[in-house]
């Protein structure tokens, strides 16, 4: 998403679609998310099953 919580925010609000979703990880900042197991782990378990129920 964004660099940061309130720019996500923002998209999030702007975004045309109804069905949708904002996960925030407690704890971590950008570049934990892509490398620091305990983040990573957490944010896929949210996405994935959200992105397999969509086309």
């Amino acid at each position: 998403m964004a660099g940061s919580k309130w720019m996500g925010e923002g998209l999030l609000a702007r975004a045309a679609s109804k069905d949708k979703v904002m996960h925030v990880v407690e704890g971590a900042n950008h570049m934990e998310l892509y490398d620091v197991p305990k983040f990573v782990d957490g944010t896929t378990s949210k996405l994935a099953p959200f992105f397999k129920e969509k086309p």
